[in-house]
């Protein structure tokens, strides 16, 4: 055809679009389509509880319901039985330690207790080591199995007895052992000749410490090693005021380069440590 003739074939530009949904035909869940909130259903009623699962008559009425309810027919656990009697009242706490030991284990423990404990002058509490805090009734009933006594002055001032306990052994009087330990408190420390202390030094120096003497350590003295503040081989001498207890961590610790530490008085330590940190320690008061 010529120029005169139609056109090509098709819908003009005044004619419908490409064939497909407009924007009103798209539904609110079509990608695209202008978003419309969802009302979201009113809560109803809660649902009623199952039968087993309904609070007793009693309870529903507001009353707690306790006296409706029934107990299972069998006992729990940890439940005693019904018809078991009561035991018999708490004996004397020796024989409750003797039966309670280990036979293999060591047999002997330290206890603490101040002088005017034992006298009968004040109540103040002892300490047994391994077991804890003694009322004063108990801490004289331990102490006449002691086998040996080691007195020892308080930073305030006040007599500290520590006795060697023997958990096998018969009550023996005490009178002379402790008056003999309270005479040689305030003996000149005197230097011992070698690196190891002797038995006596070592129990005096864990006695006086009571604790490990790193600070805020609570670790007993008892179970603790003894470390020369002042290194034995750069001179530093075996005696009170140059040994303390020291827990074996905090014994190792010491050692590190950069910890720094002396003893101004027996069993007070200053600590400086590589942070350049300064502590203080010192012996137990015992002033409960």
């Amino acid at each position: 055809p010529g120029p005169s003739g139609p056109g090509p074939s098709g819908p003009g530009p005044s004619g419908p679009g490409p064939t497909g949904p407009g924007p009103a035909d798209l539904g609110p869940d079509t990608p695209g389509s202008p978003s419309t909130p969802t009302p979201e259903p009113s809560p109803g009623p809660p649902p009623d509880p199952a039968p087993e699962d309904r609070p007793p008559e009693s309870a529903q009425d507001g009353d707690d319901g306790l006296g409706q309810v029934p107990w299972p027919d069998q006992p729990l656990p940890n439940d005693p039985e019904p018809d078991d009697e009561p035991g018999p009242p708490p004996g004397p706490l020796e024989p409750t330690i003797t039966a309670g030991a280990d036979p293999t284990c060591r047999r002997t423990h330290w206890l603490s207790v101040p002088h005017r404990t034992l006298t009968g002058h004040e109540d103040l509490p002892g300490d047994l080591h391994r077991f804890g805090i003694l009322t004063a009734d108990q801490a004289r009933q331990i102490a006449t199995h002691a086998r040996r006594w080691i007195a020892t002055r308080t930073p305030a001032g006040q007599i500290m007895l520590h006795g060697e306990i023997t958990l096998y052994g018969d009550p023996r009087p005490q009178q002379k052992a402790i008056a003999k330990a309270i005479a040689t408190i305030d003996a000149s420390d005197a230097r011992e000749p070698h690196y190891r202390p002797s038995s006596t030094l070592a129990a005096r120096v864990r006695a006086r410490d009571g604790t490990c003497r790193w600070p805020s350590c609570n670790h007993s003295a008892f179970g603790s090693d003894l470390d020369h503040t002042r290194p034995y081989h750069l001179g530093g001498p075996t005696k009170a005021g140059n040994l303390s207890a020291l827990h074996r961590r905090h014994h190792r610790i010491k050692g590190l380069p950069g910890m720094w530490l002396i003893q101004y008085g027996p069993g007070r330590l200053m600590w400086r440590t590589r942070t350049g940190a300064v502590y203080l320690t010192q012996p137990p008061n015992y002033d409960i």
